[in-house]
Order: C-alpha cells, then structure tokens, then sequence
C-alpha cells in the first residue's frame, strides 16, 4: 500500500476510541505479566522447594519483564506485521507515518517504543504523530469506498 492510497483511507482517530484502544492494551500487557507471574509461583512451589513468600517475591518481580517484553513485541513486531495493536485493532484504529502516510517499519515502531518508554520515566506524554511517534488514525472500513 503507498502513501496515497493510505492517506485516502484514513481518518484520524477520537480521544475517546484511542484511549479504549490503550486501556485494552493496558490490560493485555498486564494479563500476560500476571499469566507469567502465577506459572513461576507455580513452578516454584510444585515441588515445595521455596517457600511460598519467596515464591511470591520472585513471582512478583518475573512479572515486570515479562510485561516490558510483552509491550515491545506486541506494539513493535506485532503492529509492524498487522499496523495495529490488539487495543487498535479492536477500535478500529491503526498507526501510520505520519510524514507520508505509509504503515510504520519495525525500527520505526522501535524507536517510538524507547521514545515512549523513555517519556513514561520521565512522566511526559508523547504525542501521536510528533517526535518520531506513528500517527493513531481510524482505519476506513473498504465496504464504504462505494458509498
């Protein structure tokens, strides 16, 4: 798909549909670093080898890089393959250059992953579209073009 086709496709995204977009991916992330975090405390308690507050301790803590990776494939490799997140997809929406119009490389949408994570640390909000973000726009259903 070229930048012109895309562009003609689109229309940029509400507040309120890319902030539903978010919180479904919000929870996702935080679904599969829980899934990771109750299997390791399983694991670990099977056999009774470690007691059980070790056991939550270190369940605990598996949890956040199960998290950071999650985030990383699925906003990275996963929106590079498909152009949208699960949350995105779910609303509709999708990410695009915003330069051109075209569908995000996967060192694109690493970058824009560092410059998120970056400005979460920092307490900042990156905007979409602006400081090598991707644009968040609706995606226009193909069974309208004939309308």
């Amino acid at each position: 798909m070229n930048g012109v086709d895309s562009r003609q496709r689109v229309r940029h995204a509400g507040h309120l549909r890319r902030g539903v977009a978010l919180v479904l991916d919000l929870v996702l992330h935080a679904v599969v670093g829980a899934v990771v975090g109750v299997v390791v405390y399983i694991v670990q308690t099977a056999g009774q080898s470690v007691p059980p507050n070790i056991a939550e301790g270190t369940a605990g803590f598996a949890m956040i890089p199960a998290w950071l990776v999650f985030s990383f494939v699925h906003r990275t490799a996963i929106q590079a393959r498909f152009h949208a997140t699960f949350g995105k997809w779910m609303t509709g929406l999708c990410v695009v250059r915003p330069e051109d119009g075209t569908w995000p490389s996967f060192g694109y949408l690493v970058k824009a992953w560092f410059r998120s994570a970056g400005a979460a640390l920092q307490s900042d909000t990156p905007m979409d579209g602006e400081d090598g973000m991707p644009a968040v726009v609706r995606r226009q259903s193909e069974s309208f073009d004939t309308l």
